[in-house]
Formats: C-alpha cells, structure tokens, sequence
C-alpha cells in the first residue's frame, strides 16, 4: 500500500468551497487503477489535507498524470500556495 498526504493552503475563506467540491473530484478519481481510498479533510480556514491509499507507487504516479489537469481546473483558483506532501509506504495496522 502506498499513501500520499497533502496540505494544500487555499485562499482565506475558501475551504468550504473546496470542501463543496468533493463529489466533483470523487468522479475525477472514479475508475482509477490502485485507488484504494481518498479523503480530504478541511484542516483550518486557509489548509486543506488530502490522503489518498494507492496500491503502489507507481499506481499514484500514474493517476497524478491522468488528473494533475482536471484537478487544478477544478481546485486552482482556490490554491493558495504549494502543498506540502508526504509520501510512502504504509501497512495497515490495528482494527479497520
């Protein structure tokens, strides 16, 4: 399993807008080979956090090439900045 978390700064006040738009990005990610999960998570009024469960690296590489355009169609004007992003492999542990 491969994870990939980002912290996204959005203009002041749009992070509910951001948040407005997940059924949008949820049909962006739709049929996506190795996506396993995705979340987004308003952070603060000014931060977003992104997960996303892959099934491998290359998986998550490979999506980021199909969506990078789209995404930033949808999200750019609320982007405030560049995101700080964590990356690697995970295992799940403990109760799910």
């Amino acid at each position: 399993m491969f994870i990939r978390a980002s912290l996204v700064p959005v203009q002041p006040g749009t992070s509910d807008a951001v948040m407005a738009l997940s059924e949008q990005l949820a049909a962006l990610t739709t049929g996506l080979a190795g996506l396993q999960a995705y979340y987004l998570m308003r952070a603060s009024d000014t931060e977003v956090f992104a997960i996303g469960v892959w099934g491998s690296e290359a998986e998550e590489q490979a999506a980021g090439e199909q969506v990078r355009g789209a995404l930033m169609q949808q999200l750019g004007r609320f982007i405030a900045g560049r995101p700080q992003n964590w990356a690697g492999e995970a295992r799940a542990i403990g109760a799910s």
